[in-house]
């Protein structure tokens, strides 16, 4: 199968570099830079627990030249939008399957705005990865799992197939009957911690450790659900004590690319994650003061720091 993945980094490079190691032809698109350049000159190297390997797929910065492919993983950070999803419509052919790995929950209704749903697929991940140096990615513990549907929870022809292509070593797949609400739960715990671990400056055992680390960690996780329910979304009533501790069974291995943004004076995701929870909450008059308090706290590094 013809893959592209649009973002090739900690997330979009793993997976990639996963279906590349197990036959599938697969083409990198990457912005122009260190990342790009060492995944042309050396191949992708990748740390996992399923081993260590490197895959040399095709790396490039422009989609015509990879022409069209059966699926897309559309993997870049959300303020790379405006940029990046012209890049998605030479990949198409009728039957192309846009999947988006994005944080957030509205990613998969950007691009079916502009490519139609008959393309796109929501998802999630559900993974530890990093970006050491460029070229090379590490991936810690034993989750590498990536949630998708359909919007109507259905299982589609497409989405028995992508199951299929997804099934290796190295990658777990559940299929969500419900993907609103996986979004949203996902989103309890990523903006949550992302955004904690990067305000205070800390690790995930050092939030913990703190002594108001696990109260403010469960008012976040209560503020995001609170916006849920707000909006309608079905989410499970013990989802904050299921995400709480989730957060702290994984905390030694816990790794955020916020934090790695902030702490690179590159762009932050501030603004489209937890920024969004605290507009939504403020539209629909739910009380949202811990999660306003740390977007603000972050909020002037929202377009990065580069001269730090």
């Amino acid at each position: 199968m013809k893959v592209a993945v649009i973002g090739p980094g900690a997330v979009g490079g793993y997976f990639g570099g996963v279906l590349a190691r197990h036959g599938d032809d697969v083409s990198m698109i990457a912005r122009p830079g260190p990342h790009m350049a060492a995944m042309q000159a050396d191949g992708l190297q990748l740390e996992t627990a399923w081993g260590d390997f490197t895959v040399r797929p095709r790396v490039t910065n422009n989609s015509l030249e990879i022409g069209p492919v059966d699926l897309v993983l559309y993997c870049v950070k959300l303020f790379h939008n405006s940029k990046a999803l012209p890049l998605i419509k030479p990949l198409l052919k009728p039957g192309t399957t846009v999947l988006t790995l994005q944080n957030g929950v509205d990613s998969a209704q950007v691009i079916a705005d502009r490519f139609g749903w008959k393309h796109v697929l929501a998802g999630a991940t559900y993974i530890q990865t990093g970006r050491p140096q460029p070229g090379h990615i590490r991936q810690v513990g034993l989750k590498a799992r990536i949630a998708f549907g359909e919007q109507d929870g259905s299982h589609s022809e497409r989405v028995k197939w992508l199951a299929t292509m997804l099934d290796h070593d190295g990658i777990q797949y559940d299929v969500a009957t419900d993907i609103v609400t996986m979004l949203w739960t996902k989103l309890v715990i990523v903006a949550t911690v992302a955004t904690l671990m990067t305000s205070s400056r800390s690790s995930m055992p050092e939030v913990l450790a703190s002594p108001w680390g696990r109260y403010t960690l469960r008012e976040l996780m209560k503020e995001v659900e609170s916006v849920a329910r707000a909006k309608g979304i079905e989410i499970a009533p013990d989802v904050v004590d299921q995400r709480f501790n989730e957060a702290v069974a994984e905390a030694a291995h816990t790794q955020v690319s916020l934090q790695d943004d902030f702490e690179a004076g590159r762009p932050l995701e501030i603004e489209s994650i937890l920024g969004m929870v605290v507009r939504e909450g403020m539209a629909l008059d739910v009380p949202v003061p811990t999660s306003a308090a740390l977007v603000t706290a972050l909020w002037k590094f929202r377009m990065g720091t580069p001269d730090r």
